[in-house]
């Protein structure tokens, strides 16, 4: 899957919908940043416009090179925070 950029946020940013159903995928989200964003994840249909999602912050810690590894089983993350400079980039990487 190829990865998805958002440019020229202010604040959250639109959900990024993911592959929740794809077999041992790996969800890596990073920021090229100006600012101090962070990432919420949801377990909801984003799709869903009978509902809200309920946003959570994303419990592990950004590694070395700035990237969260998002939990198997999530729906959509999206970023907080952003300022417009900011780049949020979600690849998720297909499993066996």
């Amino acid at each position: 899957m190829r990865p998805i950029r958002i440019t020229g946020v202010t604040g959250n940013s639109v959900p990024v919908p993911l592959d929740a159903y794809a077999v041992g995928a790996t969800t890596l989200v990073s920021f090229d940043t100006a600012g101090a964003p962070s990432i919420q994840v949801t377990n909801d249909n984003v799709f869903d416009s009978s509902i809200t999602p309920r946003w959570v912050a994303n419990q592990t810690a950004a590694n070395a090179n700035g990237q969260w590894t998002v939990p198997a089983g999530t729906r959509a993350v999206r970023g907080t925070g952003m300022v417009a400079a900011d780049v949020l980039v979600v690849s998720q990487q297909g499993g066996a």
